[in-house]
């Protein structure tokens, strides 16, 4: 499959899709990956966003004090098709890997993923498919 060569770019995520967008919108993500300039974050998604690195942080501080937690924020890449993402972490339980992804959740929606499984957030298993698939010969399928 031959991809159109893409300018160069500045950002390191210009010409690829990000892993976490992936059961987004794909006309956003086209547009993303060709350099366009996306809108601007409204006020409420910048504060959802840092409340959710703010959660991440404590996880992995807590977790940290159990099990070992290594390859925080590591870069996955695929060059077709171009996909870049990074991971939160690998964690190691009982001699094993896996791959460690923290999401906020409210309790309506923590109720859900427990009730329906990951399969009730698209988004979500689509981001989780494609680091899982970068990290096949590292990490384990299921816990």
């Amino acid at each position: 499959m031959n991809l159109p060569e893409l300018p160069s770019q500045t950002d390191p995520y210009q010409g690829y899709w990000r892993a976490s967008e992936s059961g987004r919108c794909i006309r956003a993500q086209t547009y993303w990956a060709l350099g366009m300039e996306p809108k601007a974050r409204s006020a409420r998604m910048r504060q959802v966003l840092e409340d959710g690195k703010l959660h991440e942080e404590q996880i992995i501080e807590m977790l940290s004090k159990v099990y070992r937690i290594s390859n925080r924020q590591r870069e996955i890449s695929y060059p077709v098709p171009p996909v870049k993402g990074h991971i939160d972490g690998i964690i190691e339980l009982d001699n094993k890997k896996f791959l460690l992804e923290i999401k906020g959740l409210n309790a309506g929606a923590f109720a859900e993923l427990m009730s329906q499984g990951i399969e009730a957030f698209p988004l979500y298993q689509s981001q989780l498919s494609l680091y899982h698939l970068s990290l096949a010969d590292e990490v384990e399928d299921e816990a």
